[in-house]
């Protein structure tokens, strides 16, 4: 398993990028479905954004070292951002 990156992903995950403290990636999927992004993190995140906006708390979920993230998919990529 990667020290950091997403490990399992209901949806596309494209163009991932990893920095110290920060990963980010695009994401897009099958209009309406919903999608889930698993991401394997050292610790529990400070934020995490979805086109520069904060994911809502009650869509994210840290444990394990797993961040576990839940959106709608749609067709058009949106980029998330996550920093720990």
């Amino acid at each position: 398993m990667p020290e950091i990156g997403v490990v399992a992903a209901a949806c596309h995950v494209r163009e991932t990028k990893v920095s110290a403290n920060t990963i980010e990636f695009s994401t897009d999927g099958i209009d309406t479905t919903e999608g889930l992004i698993c991401i394997k993190i050292p610790s529990s995140p400070k934020t995490v954004t979805v086109d520069a906006s904060p994911l809502a708390a009650d869509a994210q979920d840290y444990r394990d070292g797993l961040l576990r993230i839940r959106l709608t998919n749609q067709p058009d990529p949106r980029r998330v951002t996550v920093s720990w």
